[in-house]
């Protein structure tokens, strides 16, 4: 993502993810065969490979630990019953070692029961394995579906205190206030947006909702995009550019005219670039790069502090 030079102030913000930081294994002592594990994926105690999870307990607990290689427990995010974890790939269920203990504040085990980390196959498992807690989002911009090289944004339902996707190989993002996230598809795959609510330090309530990234050919097939969606240059026509050309667009015709502060950017860098920008009328111009297609984002805010998002397909012929 490039963010416009010459806007009056930078209104990204990238959260710090340190809720990613795990705490090490404690060293155990396995007793007897104990039950499966209720997981995000259901009761059979199921961990995906590359990706976060909670796992319960059907008890109160202070903290967990185990000695599986298998899966990393988040231990600072707690969701009432359950606790935040991440599937190690390459590790391999092991009946002597694949046990998650919860703990209550003295130390004494209160439950302990038995996880299995797997890959993750949309042959086999359903994207609702994937999700947990509170996936009630908004699409505020971008097209229906997340493609590759393409953005959209969504706002959550309360005010988010971190974020984070498992996989920035998939889709990254970033957040442009309390409950609005920049979301970019970068190659076709599955990956999970995680935010969390709650104050750091203390405890977080974890939610954890699936996208999956689509090509364009997937998504769209011969027809592509939409005319509706596609850019519009200075005059208002429809965009089309060949490599090598130049346009402008210009926010207004987005947002309006009554915008204090601004930004715009290119999804994907390699179709198309920002080579200026303009003031009056507020505007971009770019520069075709590559065949292909993306997404051009202006992010705005109202002389009466309001943010908007606004997000037009760019197709280089």
């Amino acid at each position: 993502m490039k963010r416009l030079k010459g806007c009056k102030r930078a209104v990204f913000l990238v959260l710090g993810l340190s809720f990613l930081a795990v705490t090490p294994a404690a060293a155990q002592t396995v007793g007897e065969a104990t039950e499966a594990c209720e997981t995000t994926a259901g009761p059979e105690g199921l961990l995906f490979a590359g990706t976060y999870a909670m796992v319960h307990a059907p008890v109160d607990f202070e903290t967990a630990r185990t000695a599986y290689p298998g899966v990393e427990l988040v231990i600072p995010v707690r969701d009432g019953p359950g606790m935040l974890a991440f599937g190690i790939e390459g590790e391999t269920s092991d009946a002597d070692d694949n046990q998650v203990e919860f703990l209550d504040a003295n130390g004494k085990v209160v439950h302990q029961c038995t996880v299995e980390t797997v890959a993750f196959d949309p042959a086999i498992h359903k994207l609702a394995q994937l999700q947990d807690g509170d996936c009630n989002l908004k699409q505020a911009a971008g097209l229906p579906q997340l493609l590759a090289g393409h953005a959209q944004v969504w706002e959550v339902p309360r005010d988010l205190s971190e974020v984070s996707v498992n996989d920035t190989y998939i889709a990254n993002l970033a957040t442009m206030s309390a409950r609005t996230i920049y979301l970019l598809g970068k190659t076709p795959g599955v990956v999970v947006f995680v935010w969390l609510e709650g104050e750091p330090d203390v405890t977080y309530s974890a939610n954890l909702c699936p996208f999956e990234v689509l090509s364009v050919a997937e998504a769209l097939g011969a027809a592509g995009i939409a005319n509706p969606d596609i850019c519009r240059d200075a005059n208002g026509a429809m965009l089309g550019l060949s490599v090598g050309q130049t346009a402008q667009i210009n926010l207004g015709d987005y947002a309006g005219d009554q915008v204090d502060d601004w930004e715009g950017m290119i999804a994907k860098e390699t179709v198309a670039d920002v080579v200026d920008y303009v003031g009056i009328p507020a505007g971009i111009v770019i520069e075709a790069l590559a065949p292909g297609s993306t997404s051009v984002f202006f992010f705005s805010v109202t002389e009466e502090g309001e943010s908007q998002s606004h997000i037009c397909e760019l197709v280089v012929e």
